[in-house]
């Protein structure tokens, strides 16, 4: 009986740290002018804009969870682009939709998107 309560306080434990950094540091998504970078407890990514295919929300149906799908050519090679093209049709997704809708977002991308493939030529 004691090792089961050891065991749910540190499981408990783990879960509370995890919560509290959620609320302490939240996952950003910082756009600049030419690139998007999002920031979590589990890493940091970033994509150029240029690259990317159009942003479109998407409703995962497994997880009932709305999520921001896109292309990049940096995501075809990798293992998880194989699982999200299957389940979304795109190679990459954003982790979150930073307190908006999905289509919102997608929405907001696509303009900053369309803002950089006509300042650069080779977009």
């Amino acid at each position: 009986a004691l090792g089961e309560w050891i065991d749910s306080s540190v499981i408990f434990g783990v879960v509370l740290v995890i919560a509290l950094w959620q609320v302490i540091a939240p996952a950003t998504l910082v756009v600049t002018p030419t690139s998007i970078e999002s920031r979590s407890l589990w890493g940091r990514w970033d994509r150029d804009l240029a690259s990317c295919s159009e942003f479109e929300g998407w409703k995962n149906p497994a997880a009932r969870q709305d999520l921001v799908a896109f292309d990049h050519p940096t995501d075809s090679h990798k293992k998880l682009a194989r699982s999200n093209r299957a389940l979304s049709g795109r190679s990459s997704s954003l982790p979150d939709t930073y307190g908006l809708k999905a289509v919102e977002l997608a929405a907001i991308l696509n303009q900053a998107r369309a803002r950089v493939r006509r300042a650069s030529p080779d977009a």
